[in-house]
């Protein structure tokens, strides 16, 4: 008679899989936390680096390659890199595209098209707050339209433009990952979920 104890391959494998999935996921933990701390230091920098031109206006760091530098050997640096660039200025200058191209050692050509190609990063100056609004279909069927309009009869703006007074920027985004709470828009990165037409100036007073 066969050894019932004996474990069944099928088991084995599958038990297998989930320690090399476990093992995966502490090592990918590892990794964005290092890259959080990493961002917290370089917005750190740059708010202690930037001064008050004579104009009025903010003057960026100009020493951009110091911070590239910190990325350099990390995968995807140069996205985590122009990450930490939009944090702390609000946008992507063409002087941190040149520098990150001589750190990276790619043409400009590439570096700016990394800025351009992700809808997160924006290569022009933009409102402080940034709002976007999930465009996926789960949130179109669940009424975004109304929210879209909503949001741009209250900020006097359309979809890919800025306030006047600099304060918001309305965008479109991906899915959000927050399906469930569908129509969704985050204002800089926080969700807000079954948002209505009628809750919108509720949201906007926030900020």
């Amino acid at each position: 008679m066969a050894d019932l104890k004996q474990a069944d391959p099928s088991s084995v494998e599958a038990a297998r899989a989930g320690n090399w999935i476990r093992d995966l996921l502490k090592e990918v933990s590892a990794l964005l936390e290092r890259t959080k701390e990493l961002l917290a230091n370089s917005v750190s920098m740059f708010q202690r680096q930037e001064t008050k031109a004579n104009d009025g206006e903010v003057n960026q760091m100009s020493n951009y390659e110091g911070l590239f530098h910190e990325y350099k050997g990390l995968p995807g640096g140069i996205i985590q890199s122009f990450h930490a660039i939009q944090n702390g200025v609000g946008y992507l200058t063409e002087e941190a595209m040149l520098a990150a191209a001589k750190v990276f050692g790619v043409p400009a050509k590439d570096a700016y098209e990394v800025a351009s190609f992700y809808s997160y990063f924006s290569t022009k100056p933009r409102g402080k707050n940034i709002i976007r609004i999930c465009e996926s279909a789960p949130c179109h069927v669940a009424g975004a339209n109304e929210v879209i309009a909503a949001l741009e009869q209250e900020l006097g703006i359309r979809v890919g433009e800025t306030t006047s007074d600099g304060k918001f920027a309305l965008e479109f985004a991906e899915c959000v990952g927050q399906c469930q709470d569908t129509p969704v828009i985050t204002v800089n990165g926080k969700p807000f979920g079954k948002v209505s037409a009628g809750s919108v100036g509720e949201i906007l007073a926030q900020f």
